[in-house]
């Protein structure tokens, strides 16, 4: 596994009131632990915010690359409703 702090970002794992599971990503410079995000041939796995926990991001790459531009588009209507406001 390589080390990608470049990536500098750390996940939490809940569940929300409607019971639906929730990814929250955050900016995170690795922390008292140093816990960086890793790459992996097939995954990446970012850390949470204490020793211990982490989120793994894998699957058929087909399906990433589907789900890296989905995030891509979050990520430009999020910064389009900030400049909006």
């Amino acid at each position: 596994m390589k080390q990608i702090k470049r990536l500098a970002a750390s996940a939490e794992f809940t569940s929300s009131d409607d019971g639906v599971p929730t990814v929250t990503v955050s900016d995170f410079d690795g922390g008292d632990y140093s816990l960086h995000p890793f790459i992996d041939e097939d995954s990446v796995i970012l850390p949470g915010t204490g020793a211990g926990y982490a989120v793994r991001i894998q699957g058929d790459p087909e399906v990433l690359g589907r789900l890296g531009k989905a995030l891509l588009s979050v990520s430009r209507n999020s910064k389009g409703d900030d400049d909006e406001s």
